[in-house]
């Protein structure tokens, strides 16, 4: 996903609830549903791109 990089605050947001989703297994149940837990991440994190 990408967000505008000159504004932490939505990327952090977004991770922040990505996060949450993975922790408490709401993300992996659509993944495990079709048999594609193994290619979900375990954790969200912020890429920064140097442009």
């Amino acid at each position: 996903m990408a967000v505008n990089s000159t504004e932490p605050a939505p990327s952090d947001a977004i991770t922040k609830a990505l996060n949450a989703l993975i922790e408490n297994g709401e993300y992996g149940e659509p993944l495990a549903d079709r048999g594609l837990q193994d290619g979900g991440v375990t954790a969200a994190r912020i890429i920064r791109s140097a442009s």
